[in-house]
């Protein structure tokens, strides 16, 4: 996202790895939205009459559902 970056993070500052157990104090991450809309499903569920009123979900599948999936 422009302007979301340090603007001293640039390839010349690059020191190279640091050692694989140097904590990190401050870090943000932004995930991308999910293929689905999650709200709307919250809504549905308590709506009579929906096709996912009272459907539950297991974790696993509000994660398929709902959670950012990498790209590969």
């Amino acid at each position: 996202m422009k302007g979301h970056v340090n603007p001293r993070a640039v390839a010349d500052n690059d020191q190279g790895p640091v050692d694989p157990a140097m904590p990190i104090r401050h870090a943000t991450l932004l995930f991308e939205a999910g293929t689905g809309n999650c709200d709307a499903f919250l809504a549905e569920q308590q709506l009579p009459g929906s096709p996912n009123y009272r459907k539950w979900l297991t974790p696993e599948e509000f994660g398929d559902r709902f959670w950012p999936h990498r790209h590969e």
